[in-house]
């Protein structure tokens, strides 16, 4: 089970389930938790898996895997340091969340839309934890035709959906969309002004797309 972005949401991890089976073993990580770009994870799984893995040569000779920075990491947890840190930080990738989300989808005048959009951008759905939001375009717009009037003429990037898939994948299965109609939206990195903004230049850029498309 890898669950590197399930502790950022406050959703709970997924170590409960590893730790009662004999068969499960959940992988995190701190980079997504502590400090960006931090190789250093940890294992979950049941007594006797976590043993076999502990006897492993390189780790019980203690080398470890990055032994420096385990110690640090180490020293951080045994004073709950990590406690406060990951408290202020879901705090923050929430509000960061609802910013974007707001710019996406609050009703506004100026972004009412036309042949059947309603001019807003909902994601599929409300975001519980990671980085990023799944935002499907409406009216079978893609991502590929989106993204000249988002980067050109409105100022915003995302990532195209279909690069989240894997090739062939498409999509419908169970009523869900199409990759490569979706995009994926990062909100990790800027402030909530400006993610909101972010949200409603894209929703411009929707517009522009699906006005070139009628008048093509």
């Amino acid at each position: 089970e890898d669950f590197i972005y399930g502790d950022g949401g406050g959703g709970g991890g997924g170590g409960e389930e590893a730790q009662g089976s004999g068969c499960v073993v959940s992988v995190s990580s701190f980079t997504k938790i502590l400090s960006p770009a931090l190789r250093l994870g940890w294992i979950e799984a049941a007594p006797p898996l976590i043993e076999k893995l502990g006897a492993i040569g390189y780790i019980a000779s203690g080398g470890c895997v990055a032994a420096f920075t385990a110690d640090v990491v180490a020293h951080l947890l045994e004073e709950r340091g990590q406690d406060e840190h990951l408290a202020l930080a879901v705090g923050s990738y929430r509000a960061r969340a609802a910013a974007l989300v707001e710019g996406l989808a609050a009703p506004q005048e100026e972004m009412e839309g036309a042949d059947g959009w309603d001019g807003t951008l909902p994601p599929l759905h409300a975001p519980e934890g990671g980085f990023f939001l799944w935002v499907p375009l409406p009216l079978g717009l893609t991502a590929a035709e989106l993204l000249p009037y988002a980067e050109r003429a409105c100022g915003v990037r995302f990532l195209p959906g279909g690069r989240c898939s894997a090739p062939g994948g498409g999509g419908g299965a169970g009523g869900a969309p199409n990759p490569d109609s979706c995009i994926r939206c990062c909100f990790a990195l800027l402030e909530p002004p400006e993610l909101r903004e972010a949200g409603f230049r894209l929703r411009r850029a929707v517009r522009l797309a699906l006005a070139a498309r009628r008048e093509a």
